[in-house]
């Protein structure tokens, strides 16, 4: 990655193309507290999951304590739980390591339109904290400048060159990717893996998006919706202004 003049986000990325698809790497600061539980159904098991990540194909979830008793290819059966309301799911476990695993949901005839009700955009965006304005409580990194975060599937990060301008922004939703960086334009993708980081300073994810050929416009819309309800204490006015200019130039 070319370093910019102007100095350069900690927000890293790799490119990998494998044929037709082009992937590419971020590592992204990670919140390591999260209200949305995933609850197995079995009436023995007591434990309660944490989710870490949440699609409308699968969730990443994690116990805090204790070990995770699943193989490969299980089926577990329960539902999510988030602001007072359950959805039932049910799926297969398609990787374990340590107290996380991943959950490749079971495709019902109504449980993406559950998932959509449940994660709507209205309930995301009043889920949202500033994170930014508990620079005591979460390590950032230098030169982000405002970080929100919802429970399980939307964060907004906007970071600044060292001179204060505003170098990228990223909203991610789902499985669904946004970014803007100074002097590369618009991009869009698709989250197909998250990995956990561990540093010596602060909790990091490593996602892996493959990459629109053509910046999808479905995606675009989505974030310019999720702008429009971001309080307006969160972030200033004049870069709230500043996001909508460019993410309006495709919405």
């Amino acid at each position: 990655m070319p370093e910019n003049l102007k100095g350069k986000s900690h927000s890293k990325f790799n490119l990998i193309k494998n044929q037709e698809q082009v992937f590419e790497k971020r590592v992204l600061p990670r919140f390591p507290f999260t209200f949305m539980a995933f609850r197995l159904r079995q009436v023995s098991c007591c434990k309660i999951f944490e989710v870490r990540d949440l699609s409308l194909r699968g969730a990443h979830i994690a116990l805090k304590d204790g070990a995770v008793a699943v193989v490969n290819g299980e089926q577990l059966d329960g539902e999510i739980v988030w602001k007072g309301k359950k959805v039932p799911v049910s799926g297969k476990v398609i990787w374990v390591k340590g107290q996380s695993l991943g959950l490749e949901f079971c495709s019902t005839s109504t449980l993406e339109n559950d998932l959509m009700e449940l994660l709507s955009l209205e309930n995301v965006a009043a889920d949202f904290r500033p994170l930014h304005e508990n620079p005591l409580q979460t390590d950032l990194p230098s030169n982000l400048k405002y970080w929100l975060k919802a429970d399980g599937p939307a964060e907004v990060f906007v970071w600044q060159h060292n001179d204060g301008e505003l170098a990228r922004f990223q909203f991610l939703f789902l499985d669904h990717f946004v970014e803007w960086e100074d002097g590369r334009g618009i991009k869009t993708g698709r989250m197909v893996n998250v990995r956990d980081i561990e540093t010596p300073l602060a909790p990091e994810d490593e996602f892996m998006f493959e990459m629109d050929g053509q910046v999808d416009h479905h995606k675009i819309g989505i974030a310019c919706k999720m702008m429009d309800r971001i309080p307006n204490n969160y972030i200033p006015e004049n870069t709230t202004q500043f996001l909508r200019m460019k993410l309006s130039a495709t919405c």
